[in-house]
Parts: C-alpha cells; sequence; structure tokens
C-alpha cells in the first residue's frame, strides 16, 4: 500500500499563492484559489481545463522515486479521497500538444494513450514503480507518432487526477518565498524550502 501524500503547484502572481484556471477565450489564467483559503477551508478544487475532459485536480503522489514536482512552489497534503485516474507522468504528454500547459487547452489525445491511465495509484506505482521506466515506455509511444522523445529530467513528477473538490489536510508548504514563509507561521503549517527537503524528512 503506497502512503498517500500529494503535491499541488501554486502558481505566485502578484505575491499571491494561488491555483488557477486557463481561460481560452481570453487566452490566460484566472484565479482559482487563493492559498489562505485552501488552508482556511482544507478543501481543494478543479482548476485544469482540458476541452476533451472534465475539470480537473491535477496533483502529484509523492515518493523516494517521483520526487519533482510541476511547479517548484506548492502544498504538499494527504486526503482521504481516491482520484479518478492516475498518470506516471503529465497527462498532456499523451497529447499532440507542445507545451506541456493549459495553452494546450486544444490538444488532440493520442489514440491509445489509455494504455497509461490507471484506476489507482496503487495498480501506477506496481506498473512503474520510478520515472525512468515510465518514461521509457512514453517514448515508445510516441515515437509511434513520430513525435519527439521526452527527457526524463523534465518528468520525474506523475499526475493525480480528481474530478471533484476534495476536503483536505495540510502537511506543509514548500517554498522559500518571505510571503510564503508568512502565510506558513499564519497557519502553524510546515515549510520547507524544496520538495527534496520534504521527501528527505520523511526517511
Amino acid at each position: 500500500m503506497v502512503n498517500k501524500i500529494y503535491f499541488k503547484s501554486l502558481i505566485n502572481a502578484d505575491n499571491m499563492y494561488q491555483t488557477m484556471t486557463f481561460n481560452p477565450k481570453q487566452n490566460h489564467g484566472i484565479t482559482c484559489q487563493v492559498v489562505n483559503d485552501i488552508l482556511k477551508y482544507k478543501t481543494l478544487k478543479p482548476n485544469t481545463d482540458h476541452n476533451e475532459l472534465n475539470k480537473r485536480l491535477c496533483v502529484s503522489l509523492i515518493t523516494t522515486e517521483y520526487n519533482k514536482t510541476y511547479r517548484p512552489e506548492g502544498l504538499v497534503f494527504t486526503t482521504d479521497e481516491e482520484p479518478e485516474y492516475c498518470i506516471p507522468f503529465d497527462l498532456m504528454a499523451l497529447t499532440n500538444g507542445k507545451t506541456f500547459t493549459s495553452c494546450d487547452y486544444s490538444s488532440k489525445f493520442l489514440e491509445g494513450h489509455r494504455i497509461f491511465l490507471f484506476k489507482t495509484i496503487n495498480e501506477m506505482i506496481s506498473k512503474y514503480q520510478n520515472p525512468e521506466k515510465a518514461i521509457e515506455g512514453l517514448n515508445s509511444f510516441r515515437k509511434m507518432f513520430l513525435l519527439e522523445p521526452l527527457e526524463i529530467e523534465k518528468f520525474r513528477y506523475n499526475e493525480c487526477c480528481f474530478n471533484k473538490e476534495i476536503k483536505i489536510l495540510p502537511l506543509a508548504l514548500i517554498g522559500n518565498n518571505e510571503h510564503l514563509r508568512s502565510i506558513a507561521k499564519q497557519f502553524s503549517i510546515r515549510i520547507y524550502d524544496n520538495i527534496e527537503e520534504f521527501v528527505e524528512s520523511t526517511k
């Protein structure tokens, strides 16, 4: 059984840490939740859009092997909720998109991509114990569509997707910004400079 500790990336916009939702009509992000509200109400809402998917909350399961994140700053938490599905790398790597960001809102999923979607975390980890094995499989798949291989160092994280708002137990903030440190102090939550420091603290 995998210890289910997750990481949600946060964006620092105008010195306000938040999650954002991409607005394809305006071609930019809009605030979904600010970190103060996340910590106060202990909830996370779906904020990621794609024209072929339901709006989803994308987080990464943190393990000794999967020890990187989409962005360097964010929130570590646990929850009793189960994700709808899990992928051993960024879901957008299974599309014909170029940026692997919300800007690929209209990208198309590659035929057969569901072989990399798992119903449970344990199934995903059982098949792909580490990022090296996952990216090896991904690049073999992308090669069939004449797409360039992806570098392992860019995708040492997985993605667990929730299609609904979830209740969480915040464990720590990640980042070395002074404003983020003041938020950690306000909510009496631990803060680490980076995710590697957090992972080391759990050993």
